[in-house]
C-alpha cells in the first residue's frame, strides 16, 4: 500500500526531470557545447525569475494538504492564484520589453542571439508556479492516475517538439517546444482537477489587479528608457575598462 502511494509522486518527479532536461539534451545531441551554453545561460534568467512563484507554492503545499476536502482550500488556492498572478505576469511583460537591454547587460553582445529563445522562455515565469500547485492538487486528492497519464502525454510531446523545432530553429525551438508542452501540462492538469473538484474561481477584482500591476510595469518601462541605457552604457564602459590594459 505504502509503495501504490507513492509511486505517484515518484513517477511525477521522474517526469519532471526528464521534462524540464530534455531541451538541453536535445540542443547538446543536435549542435554542440556553444550552442548548450548560449541557451543555459539565457534561460538561467528566466528560471532566476520563477524562483519566488515556486518558493511561494512550495511554502503553500503544507497547508494544502491539511485543508484537503475542506471549504477552505477553495479561498486558498484561488487567493494564491490571484497572488502568483499579480506577480508573474508583470514580470514576464518587462522581461518581454527588456529582453534584448537584459541579455546585453548581464552576457554581452556574444550572447545577443538567444534574445528570443531567452522571451519565449520566460513564459515558464506564469505556468511554472501554478502547475507546481496543479500537480499537487491532482496528487493530494488521489487523481492519481490522471496524473501520471498527464505527465507521460506532456514529456513525450516536449521531447517529441525539441525533436522536431531545435533542428530548424536552433536554440530558439527548445524554448518554444518547452513553453508549448508547459502550456498543455498546465492546461490539462487544471482542467482534469476542475472536472473533480471545481475550486479556483479568480474574481474581476484580482484580474483588475493584475491588469493595473501589469499595465505600472508597462508604463514604468516606458517612462525610464533613458535610465536603463544610462546603466546599460556605464556598464559597457565598465567592461572596456576592465578590459583594457592598465
Amino acid at each position: 500500500r505504502i509503495l501504490k502511494e507513492v509511486l505517484p509522486f515518484w513517477f511525477t518527479l521522474t517526469a519532471g526531470l526528464l521534462y524540464v532536461t530534455a531541451d538541453a539534451l536535445m540542443i547538446k545531441w543536435l549542435y554542440n557545447a556553444e550552442a548548450l551554453g548560449i541557451y543555459k545561460a539565457v534561460i538561467k534568467l528566466s528560471e532566476m525569475a520563477l524562483l519566488p512563484g515556486i518558493f511561494f507554492m512550495q511554502a503553500l503545499v503544507p497547508v494544502i494538504s491539511k485543508l484537503v476536502q475542506k471549504p477552505n482550500l477553495k479561498t486558498l488556492t484561488t487567493k494564491a492564484t490571484a497572488g502568483m498572478l499579480m506577480y508573474s505576469i508583470p514580470t514576464v511583460t518587462g522581461c518581454w520589453i527588456l529582453g534584448p537591454d537584459i541579455i546585453h547587460l548581464i552576457y554581452g553582445q556574444a550572447y545577443s542571439s538567444g534574445t528570443t529563445a531567452f522571451m519565449v522562455y520566460n513564459t515558464t515565469i506564469i505556468t511554472a508556479p501554478l502547475l507546481y500547485l496543479s500537480n499537487h492538487l491532482l496528487l493530494t486528492h488521489h487523481l492519481y492516475k490522471q496524473s501520471m497519464a498527464i505527465s507521460t502525454t506532456t514529456t513525450l510531446l516536449n521531447v517529441g517538439l525539441n525533436l522536431y523545432l531545435i533542428p530548424k530553429y536552433w536554440i530558439l525551438g527548445a524554448a518554444i517546444g518547452t513553453t508549448i508542452a508547459s502550456l498543455l501540462d498546465l492546461t490539462l492538469s487544471t482542467y482534469t482537477f476542475h472536472k473533480h473538484y471545481p475550486l479556483i474561481k479568480i474574481s474581476k477584482m484580482a484580474f483588475t489587479k493584475i491588469a493595473l500591476s501589469t499595465a505600472f510595469m508597462c508604463l514604468t518601462l516606458f517612462i525610464l528608457p533613458d535610465e536603463s541605457n544610462t546603466i546599460l552604457k556605464r556598464s559597457e564602459e565598465h567592461t572596456s575598462e576592465l578590459q583594457s590594459p592598465c
